[in-house]
């Protein structure tokens, strides 16, 4: 009889200890599971950066957005998952997958902020480039590959027709503000610089709307990408994040003013330029699964100029967020 009650005892403790482990784990777990995940994103200086600062500022989510200087600088950002999601170039985005980090595009929401500019008043289209000198920044880049690729369309041969400069974006438009040079091609935030720095700059091409002619489709720029890992960990985050990510787009383009704002105080970006230049910038946001057609057609064009610039290849399905 004792030694029945002894193995009871045993068995009784044992599972009021299993009981406690199993409680504990499942407290834990719930625990774990309301506490807010932190979203890191990062970004590069410039007006497609704008909606992450934004719903940093307006929203209940923990989101913490760091600028990159280059390219490296987010990759081993990705790679060391000190973020969780970057905003790329989409070319660069296209490049990381075929290189194995693992990411996926979640949406696209900057469609093109290249212009070409002139102070001379002669010049008013394609046609009137013949034999001029041109700015154009970032060789082999995707405003030099798309300059370069509407120019062939409207008939004008970069060899012969026109004399191309180089220089960065700062240094040329530098240039174009002290009547230096007469006309280039930029992107926005130096477009609206030069615009507001010399008056007799305007702008004569906005290269989107050429590509839009031409394609019947949108210049898909820049992509909000972010780690596979996290992405299945957190769905609903996820989920929840892109909601109120269109959200605050729609509400920084309803308030420049506030937009311009916050611009200054993340990217040191002066009012007048914010204010000048948010509007030209072509925000909008879609799902990039919903405008693949229109990713692909950019990404052809990019391999076509220079393979490397994608990374060989077009990536395949899973690059693409899924929605469920």
């Amino acid at each position: 009889m004792k030694g029945h009650n002894f193995l009871f005892r045993r068995f009784f403790l044992l599972s009021l200890l299993i009981l406690f482990i199993v409680s504990g784990v499942f407290l834990n777990s719930v625990v774990f599971a309301m506490e807010p995940e932190k979203i890191r994103i990062s970004v590069p200086h410039g007006f497609s950066s704008l909606p992450a600062f934004y719903l940093s500022e307006n929203s209940d989510l923990d989101i913490e957005t760091v600028i990159h200087k280059n390219k490296n600088i987010v990759i081993n950002r990705l790679m060391k998952k000190e973020v969780e999601m970057a905003l790329l170039p989409t070319n660069e985005a296209m490049k990381l997958y075929n290189k194995g980090i693992d990411i996926q595009i979640t949406n696209i929401h900057t469609w093109g902020v290249f212009y070409i500019l002139s102070t001379d008043p002669k010049i008013k289209n394609w046609d009137d480039l013949k034999g001029k000198e041109i700015y154009v920044p970032e060789r082999g880049g995707p405003m030099d590959i798309i300059f370069s690729y509407l120019a062939k369309v409207r008939g004008l041969n970069l060899k012969n027709d026109l004399n191309i400069m180089r220089g960065k974006p700062m240094q040329i438009s530098k240039l174009m503000i002290n009547d230096m040079t007469d006309t280039v091609v930029l992107r926005e935030p130096f477009v609206s610089q030069v615009l507001l720095n010399n008056k007799k700059a305007r702008i004569v091409i906005n290269l989107q709307n050429e590509w839009q002619k031409v394609n019947n489709l949108r210049l898909p720029q820049a992509s909000l990408v972010v780690r596979k890992d996290f992405a299945q960990n957190s769905p609903e985050l996820i989920k929840k994040f892109e909601r109120e990510y269109a959200r605050a787009i729609d509400s920084m383009l309803a308030n420049v003013d506030e937009s311009a704002e916050i611009a200054k105080k993340y990217m040191k970006i002066a009012l007048e330029v914010s204010n000048a230049g948010i509007p030209r910038s072509n925000l909008h946001y879609r799902r990039a699964i919903d405008v693949k057609d229109e990713i692909n057609n950019y990404i052809k064009l990019m391999k076509e100029y220079k393979p490397e610039i994608i990374g060989g290849e077009l990536a395949n399905e899973e690059i693409y967020y899924k929605w469920e």
